[in-house]
């Protein structure tokens, strides 16, 4: 595999300088990791400290083995819900909780790794955008659900979700109005922090839940009735305990094994690409996969769960300014060192503290901006969607994604095309050949440094989205570039995963003062940009209909591209003789 390879490339050429930035980012990733990682332990019905464990030792081998230096893993809110399942399993069969979770996370792990050494990095491709969100939004629900007994001190049995919120609501005259005050009052603190714009680099986070712990201690308020991490699993400090979790119970967790795989896979994908396009760097999955199952491998060794790439970790530890993969080693090392040094610290921080924390993090799941273009979309998208969040409120979670994944595999077989990506430059007669065509010759013809042409053919249905977008962030990536101009006429059924990574490529092209120009998009097309609101975000005046006459469709993009880069030292751009006589005569 290439994780150790990619990790000794990059230290190879560390720069001295770059030591601060990754350890403050790590820092910072650190301030998140604490709260989240018990918050999401408590999702899966694990002790806190199973949480902590999770961010710090499997955190350091993944953000040292994957192919993103950038992406960091650890405990997730979805994910920590299939292993709900499996923990609540482990203890009607009477088995040990811990043993359950540490047997999910060595399942998980060596699945990962088979998957990475069998290439399978572009199946993640084919789970269609709609069916992830619907599954996400799903989740997103049943942890606030599983979170409301917590936020007001009440009992919360299992059972149907309308079984439990009805159980919840009559639960009510019982509240303890101390721990909903606590509760709601981090909630609120949370999001009023993060509305104040000098306090944006704060772990929000961190500082309300130690502010609970304060309040707890200082007020007495465990002789109140308010639950603490205490009551849950009280904290020692001291090392995480290394121990085979044995396998004699694993032919039990299969099943939930491979579905905590496949959403695992999936989130640390879309998280690695994500920063991967951010960055104009290729992903390699089948590293990625490796990496992540190197990471959850050692979970399994070290009172840990499955864990997965994290966007909001991974988010915090970009922003703060991180220069390498260290920052993700690091950060481990800081939240073990918490750990051993001063873990029990943590045990008066108050349950509804947590429970606060969680409801944020579950609205924050809630993408409304997909879900809109879910809903503008055509009719396969709005059912994937709400037949996967169907599934995922009324189905077990790991049911819910072997339902997602079907549906996936339909769609993809009555949409399977072959996707064609090639760069077009100007040929020695003015007309437009693909590079490759151009052969020899192609030293002898100057290329307009700031403008790239990229011809698409074929289908643009979600199972194409992640080759499109590696293939336009590798164009993104050349030194100079200001325009893409991506050719659109050879295309059909651009769907609304293709059409939220073309929304999201040309924003991160924007905050670099780039431009995404589509050019020949048939009328169809345009009616769906309009409806979702894509058109927009792209710019209207960025997206060229497609017209019968030759060629004038690209040359109108062509036309606007030249407009936006003005006079750009390509003093006889090559491509200014394939656009009208107009534009000849122009400086640009």
């Amino acid at each position: 595999m290439l994780g150790p390879y990619l990790a000794f490339k990059d230290l190879k050429g560390y720069q001295s300088s770059w030591l601060r930035n990754d350890v403050l980012a790590a820092m910072s990733v650190t301030c998140l990791a604490l709260p989240q990682g018990m918050a999401y332990a408590m999702v899966a019905g694990l002790p806190p400290v199973v949480g902590l464990y999770s961010a710090a030792i499997p955190v350091m081998i993944c953000s040292f083995l994957r192919s993103s230096p950038f992406v960091i893993s650890g405990p997730t809110n979805a994910l920590s819900l299939v292993v709900a399942l499996g923990v609540a399993a482990a203890v009607e069969q009477g088995l040990d909780p811990l043993m359950a979770a540490a047997i999910l996370a060595l399942l998980v792990g060596l699945m990962q790794i088979l998957a990475g050494a069998l290439r399978l990095g572009a199946l993640v491709d084919y789970i269609s955008g709609p069916v992830v969100s619907g599954y996400i939004t799903g989740a997103a629900l049943l942890i606030g659900l599983g979170q409301l007994h917590h936020l007001t001190g009440t009992t919360l049995p299992a059972g149907a979700v309308w079984m439990r919120l009805l159980a919840w609501i009559e639960s009510l005259p019982e509240a303890n109005m101390i721990t909903v005050l606590i509760g709601l009052g981090t909630a609120l603190a949370i999001v009023v922090l993060r509305q104040i714009p000098r306090l944006n680099k704060l772990p929000h986070s961190l500082l309300v839940i130690s502010l609970g712990l304060l309040v707890v201690q200082v007020f007495d308020l465990q002789a109140k009735g308010v639950q603490t991490i205490a009551d849950l699993g009280a904290l020692g400090a001291g090392l995480p305990a290394f121990s085979f979790p044995g396998t004699e119970h694993a032919g039990r967790f299969l099943a939930l094994a491979f579905a905590a795989t496949v959403l695992s896979l999936v989130e640390s994908t879309s998280v690695a690409r994500s920063v991967g396009a951010g960055k104009g760097e290729r992903l390699n999955a089948s590293t990625e996969f490796f990496g992540q199952g190197c990471g959850n491998i050692v979970a399994a060794f070290c009172s840990g769960y499955p864990i997965s790439g994290s966007p909001s970790r991974t988010a915090f530890n970009i922003s703060a300014g991180a220069k390498s993969r260290l920052s993700g080693v690091f950060s481990g090392i800081f939240v073990l060192l918490i750990v051993v040094v001063g873990g029990s610290a943590f045990n008066s921080i108050p349950i509804a503290s947590f429970a606060g924390l969680l409801l944020v993090l579950a609205y924050e799941l809630i993408d409304f901006r997909k879900i809109g273009f879910v809903w503008q979309g055509n009719i396969a998208d709005r059912l994937a969607f709400f037949a996967t969040l169907t599934g995922a409120l009324v189905m077990s979670l790991d049911k819910a994604i072997y339902l997602g994944v079907l549906i996936s595999i339909v769609y993809f077989l009555r949409r399977a095309r072959i996707l064609r990506v090639e760069e077009l430059a100007v040929g020695p007669e003015g007309e437009l050949l693909e590079v490759h065509e151009l052969g020899d010759a192609y030293g002898a013809f100057e290329m307009c440094p700031n403008i790239k042409i990229v011809n698409v053919e074929g289908s643009l249905f979600f199972g194409a989205a992640g080759e499109l977008s590696t293939e336009l962030a590798a164009q993104a990536a050349a030194e100079n570039v200001s325009v893409i101009v991506l050719r659109l006429n050879r295309t059909s059924g651009m769907d609304l995963t293709v059409i939220q990574m073309l929304v999201e490529f040309a924003e991160r092209l924007e905050k670099r003062n780039c431009n995404l120009i589509l050019a020949g998009v048939r009328l169809g097309v345009l009616s769906r940009l309009e409806r979702t609101g894509a058109l927009d975000m792209i710019g209207r005046e960025n997206v060229c209909v497609f017209r019968p006459r030759f060629l004038e469709d690209i040359r109108n993009a062509v036309g606007r591209a030249l407009e936006h880069c003005g006079n750009h030292g390509c003093e006889k751009c090559p491509l200014l003789t394939f656009v009208d006589e107009s534009l000849e005569t122009s400086s640009h």
